[in-house]
């Protein structure tokens, strides 16, 4: 009976180490999305027209997903936290919002079209993708 109760013990504990190690893989690659593979890769316009004409669609293939997307940059914007965005040209009225991690910054060869990285967080009159790093191309 006790050698059952030690394995037991000991199987539960094997199983919660692979747990834990397959969600630091995952929510790893959430955070650092510069090391990431992209989950997609998609120009701005296609992003938004996927979520303005079926966003559960959308947001079940690519909430959560690192993205990589490419598009033309409409502006800059500081929110009140000083967290900086880019604004991509999306489908129609839409547009796709990419906040920026920390210290990454346009170059003036960046200002018309930009290849960003990030997380696609929700959607609300926009895609938003989070925690974005700027790629060269």
């Amino acid at each position: 009976m006790r050698l059952i109760k030690v394995k037991l013990i000991l199987q539960l504990a094997v199983l919660l180490v692979v747990l834990v190690a397959v969600f630091s893989f995952y929510s790893d690659q959430a955070r650092y999305p510069r090391k990431a593979k992209a989950d997609y890769r998609i120009k701005s316009k296609e992003l938004s027209r996927a979520y303005n004409e079926d966003a559960s669609e959308a947001e079940a293939m690519y909430f959560e997903k690192v993205i990589e997307v490419k598009g033309r940059v409409l502006g800059e914007q500081t929110g009140p936290g000083g967290e900086r965005s880019i604004i991509l040209e999306g489908d129609g009225n839409n547009t796709v919002q990419c906040k920026l991690l920390e210290g990454e910054k346009l170059n003036s060869a960046q200002r018309k079209f930009v290849v960003i990285k990030g997380v696609c967080t929700k959607y609300l009159w926009e895609v938003q993708l989070d925690r974005c790093v700027l790629l060269s191309r």
